[in-house]
């Protein structure tokens, strides 16, 4: 166990990222990554499943949240950060996740990567992470706003979701329903990362490819996609990637394909080829794996994307 904690940690901060590491520790991720919760709030934690829990700002908030405040959060994990490192280590990569809006999110997050880029600047930073609904209202937009720019400058790649885009996809669900899908996805997407790194595969993608696609590479999105063929699953990929990126000259493909045994190479070599051409990208790794299933899955990750909505943000313009 000890080689592969040495490989990859997931961080999860606040709500959401607690969630997330919880959705992560019951697909089993931990057998191939360590999980790490971190949060402000005792009773949440507690709920949390990882393989290593933090409480943070005890002496602030008592075990309570943040009250939606980015610099609470920030002064809670700048206090408690010692705490947080020693079971964090030193990953060969670090995953951090969390919801964009709140305290922890958005002012605890940038914390941690910012020690991690300074101490252990060869460190691969990936960040995970969403913005938040407009319906949450104008106090969470300018937290995830503040959030995001310091994440940018701080990762090394930022795949983000934006909330209104998924919105259209489930504005016809529970209200729980939805919110937990939210979480989902995040898992989804890094337990994507951590099988393509430490999985492989029949055709393989090697860390080096994920880490060409991930170094540097600015904002990032990610799709995941099932169907009874390739087509069908790369098709539905590209249908759940929520954030309006486009590729650009600096931008980097990745697609990971598996398949049941029968699918031929013809047929596997459509992932890749229709995300090239979605998104005008050249610069391509596919991996493929032979699974005992019924279905195609394919996962797609876009890396330097240009986003309008992320341009806006990023300007002074709120979503």
């Amino acid at each position: 166990m000890s080689r592969i904690v040495n490989q990859i940690t997931v961080v999860g901060i606040g709500s959401a990222g607690c969630n997330t590491v919880t959705r992560l520790y019951d697909m089993n991720v931990s057998q191939n990554a360590k999980l790490v919760a971190v949060h402000t709030e005792e009773v949440h934690l507690e709920k949390s499943r990882a393989d290593e829990k933090v409480l943070v700002g005890e002496r602030v908030t008592h075990g309570r949240g943040t009250g939606g405040v980015v610099s609470v959060g920030a002064r809670v994990m700048t206090e408690d950060l010692s705490s947080v490192i020693s079971k964090v280590g030193s990953p060969k990569t670090l995953i951090v996740c969390g919801g964009l809006g709140g305290g922890m999110g958005s002012g605890g997050m940038p914390v941690l990567l910012e020690y991690y880029k300074e101490k252990y600047p060869d460190i691969l930073r990936l960040v995970v992470t969403t913005f938040p609904f407009k319906f949450e209202g104008l106090n969470r937009k300018e937290n995830a706003t503040h959030g995001l720019t310091r994440l940018m400058d701080l990762a090394d790649l930022t795949v983000l979701n934006l909330n209104d885009i998924l919105f259209e996809s489930i504005r016809e669900y529970p209200m729980m329903v939805g919110f937990k899908l939210l979480d989902l996805i995040l898992a989804l997407t890094i337990k994507g990362m951590v099988d393509i790194i430490m999985k492989g595969g029949d055709i393989g993608i090697s860390y080096g490819d994920f880490e060409a696609v991930s170094r540097n590479a600015g904002l990032g999105m990610v799709g995941h996609g099932t169907g009874m063929n390739v087509r069908e699953a790369v098709e539905n990929a590209i249908s759940n990637v929520y954030l309006d990126g486009v590729g650009t000259s600096d931008s980097y493909a990745l697609v990971y394909v598996a398949t049941p045994e029968n699918v031929t190479m013809g047929e596997a070599s459509i992932a890749p080829d229709t995300v090239s051409k979605k998104y005008e990208v050249t610069r391509m790794f596919w991996g493929h794996r032979i699974e005992s299933r019924n279905n195609v899955q394919v996962m797609l990750l876009v890396s330097n994307v240009q986003s309008d909505s992320v341009t806006s943000v990023r300007s002074g313009f709120l979503l």
